[in-house]
């Protein structure tokens, strides 16, 4: 028996969410939808900041997720 043929995944173009890190102490998330949140000490807060956008949202979580 064979397994059946692959197919690439559907391209589907959606808004992308990411963390910007603009030195100590200064993250904030940002997305391509035009939301922004404010800007953060913690990178980690940045990042839940973003998690939860692209939650209640719908747009995708960018790869990588932060940008230094």
């Amino acid at each position: 028996m064979t397994a059946p043929p692959l197919s690439p995944p559907a391209v589907v173009s959606r808004d992308e969410v990411g963390v910007h890190v603009r030195g100590l102490g200064c993250s904030y998330a940002t997305c391509t939808c035009g939301w922004t949140a404010r800007p953060r000490h913690l990178r980690a807060a940045a990042e839940q900041d973003a998690w939860t956008h692209s939650i209640e949202s719908g747009c995708a979580p960018a790869f990588p997720l932060v940008n230094r």
